[in-house]
């Protein structure tokens, strides 16, 4: 993998590794891994240029994962970490809504926009890197991460040390055991080399046992994203569609518009921990 090959929008799309199942729980996983160096040397060196353009459609979707986190704390507010938190687009919507935000963020250059340009606090590096003191916040978001992770276990476990008791922890990933992975097979687009495990709701209701939390609420995920970044995504796989696709939308006007997604088994996962 190189950096292209980790950013966000990227167009290289069920292209991976060999994967196993786990006997033991049914995890699907790349194996062998890579290494914690290998994976964090290549996301310090991203830098998602395009992802800027799709902020809008990130925007109406964080509004929408920050009214689910609602729904579990009852709208109470406090101290919230975004992990994985890229540009500090998730960071600027939670803390307009009454959040005191920070992040941690691999890329070294989508870290260093985020305090530029939003005056977000972000540490630049792995969870495994990040100072974060025991007890002190109230919720963590994991927001199309953990698929990313080396050793998720691990990194939740310290995730869930830095939550105050009763504090949530939420999270987004695709599920391999979705109606959309298994009709698609090979061809689900979620498989590809940046994702390193491959969760259903089961086996992420596992990781949080494992980490000390207890997953409470499992909901579908709906993503705002804009007609011609869809567009875009099928280019390397179909492109003579995608090219009669972007005339038709550009003629009747609708290219820069956005449209709500779902059906391809990415959900949203809300754990607590006991206090």
């Amino acid at each position: 993998m190189t950096p292209a090959d980790l950013a966000c929008t990227t167009a290289i799309l069920a292209t991976y590794d060999t994967i196993v199942r786990c006997l033991s729980c049914g995890l699907l996983y790349t194996c062998p891994r890579p290494s914690d160096a290998d994976i964090l040397g290549n996301y310090r060196e991203v830098a998602d240029t395009g992802f800027l353009a799709e902020r809008h459609g990130r925007e109406l979707t964080y509004r929408r994962l920050l009214r689910g986190i609602d729904s579990v704390t009852g709208g109470k507010r406090g101290r919230l970490l975004d992990v994985g938190c890229a540009m500090g687009f998730f960071p600027v919507e939670a803390r307009a809504a009454g959040w005191e935000v920070e992040g941690i963020e691999p890329s070294k250059w989508a870290a260093e926009y985020a305090t530029r340009e939003f005056g977000v606090s972000v540490q630049v590096g792995s969870v495994a890197q990040a100072k974060l003191e025991p007890s002190s916040f109230d919720a963590i978001t994991v927001w199309d991460v953990v698929e990313h992770l080396v050793n998720p276990v691990e990194d939740f476990r310290k995730l869930a040390g830095a939550l105050k008791p009763g504090g949530l922890l939420s999270f987004s990933t695709h599920s391999i055991a979705s109606p959309a992975a298994r009709l698609l097979g090979k061809r689900y687009p979620f498989l590809m080399s940046m994702h390193i495990t491959h969760f259903s709701s089961r086996t992420t209701r596992l990781l949080c046992e494992k980490a000390g939390l207890k997953q409470v609420r499992v909901r579908p995920h709906l993503r705002y994203l804009r007609v011609g970044y869809i567009i875009k995504k099928l280019d390397p796989v179909m492109p003579r569609t995608a090219a009669a696709l972007r005339a038709v939308t550009r003629a009747i006007g609708i290219h820069e518009r956005y449209v709500v997604v779902t059906g391809l088994g990415i959900f949203n996962a809300f754990a607590v921990k006991p206090g």
